[in-house]
């Protein structure tokens, strides 16, 4: 059997909301919208209020190390270069390993990221810019 998985968010009441997005304007606009300068007018407005708070969203840079294999010996030091220029957020986004953790090292940077770890396989890693 082939499950088609759609992918969603549920808020904190319940709610599901589906993060795929239809294609498809909201309104349709007509010739007789356009000879209509004060409906023309509030649609502009509309639109570059919807374009500004494209503008204003959050877009983080990430970047992904795909299939990095750990040791799990807690001392080997695996650097992860970045170059985002302060703190970053990282999480394991996929794991093929025994029990165990990743820390981060205080040898860590602005520009790289320095994990070891007391797992054994592989990940992969996340890392993501923090800003401000």
């Amino acid at each position: 059997m082939i499950r088609a998985i759609t992918a969603a968010v549920v808020d904190r009441t319940g709610r599901v909301r589906s993060l795929v997005r239809d294609r498809a304007p909201d309104e349709d606009v007509t010739e007789e919208q356009l000879a209509k300068p004060k409906w023309l007018a509030r649609l502009l407005v509309r639109m570059l209020k919807d374009l500004a708070a494209l503008k204003r969203r959050p877009a983080p840079r990430r970047v992904d190390y795909e299939d990095i294999d750990v040791n799990g010996d807690g001392a080997t030091q695996y650097i992860f270069a970045h170059g985002f220029g302060g703190r970053v957020r990282w999480w394991v986004t996929d794991c093929l390993t025994s029990n165990g953790e990743l820390s981060r090292h205080d040898n860590t940077t602005a520009a790289q990221l320095v994990l070891v770890s007391g797992a054994v396989g592989t990940i992969t890693l996340r890392i993501e810019e923090v800003g401000g």
